[in-house]
């Protein structure tokens, strides 16, 4: 074996020795909305629109599975179903990756649902018109957290505030994390 293949099978050893002794917490935090500007709202905003298009014309094509989210192209219909060609210019490749990883879950939940024989409550996915969480997947990648108040999503320069860095303890790991839209709070 490479030397290169026994150091990541003893880090793969060593992460799950580590795992058995952890507790996985989630913690909620909330963006400070008198720090959000304009530009920053817009930039929010945008970001959920786009993972709506994403999610519907993942949707409209022929094998969701077989989806390129490498395309920042997607076709949309519009109210009165006319197709538009959008581009996706917020939202980032792991955040697409997450909203077709999302989808294909629902469709092998629901194949489970149907072969457990509750075929009468399967239905099948429907168009979204509104998308209100969007997985971060990667830590330092997708988000990142600095100086214990502020939050840098992947694709914007700026930074954004947020409340309840207290509730987490200094020595913790963080693992993937959930951008969730209630109401106008983020």
């Amino acid at each position: 074996m490479k030397e290169k293949t026994k150091n990541w099978i003893d880090k793969v050893k060593q992460t799950k020795e580590k795992r058995k002794s952890q507790v996985c917490k989630v913690y909620e935090l909330k963006f400070d909305k008198s720090h959000l500007s304009k530009e920053k709202l817009v930039y929010l905003n945008q970001l959920f629109l786009e993972a709506k298009w994403l999610y519907n014309s993942i949707l409209s094509s022929e094998d969701i599975f077989k989806f390129d989210v490498k395309n920042k192209k997607v076709v949309v219909l519009d109210k009165d179903k006319n197709k538009i060609e959008r581009e996706l210019k917020v939202l980032s490749s792991q955040m697409r990756q997450a909203v077709h990883q999302k989808i294909g879950y629902a469709v092998k939940a629901l194949s489970t649902k149907k072969k457990k024989g509750k075929q009468k409550e399967v239905g099948r996915l429907k168009f979204k018109s509104q998308i209100n969480s969007i997985v971060l997947n990667q830590f330092g990648i997708t988000y990142r957290i600095e100086n214990e108040k502020y939050i840098f999503i992947q694709g914007f320069k700026k930074h954004f505030k947020v409340l309840g860095f207290k509730q987490i303890p200094e020595n913790a790991e963080f693992a993937n994390a959930t951008l969730v839209r209630k109401c106008s709070e983020y």
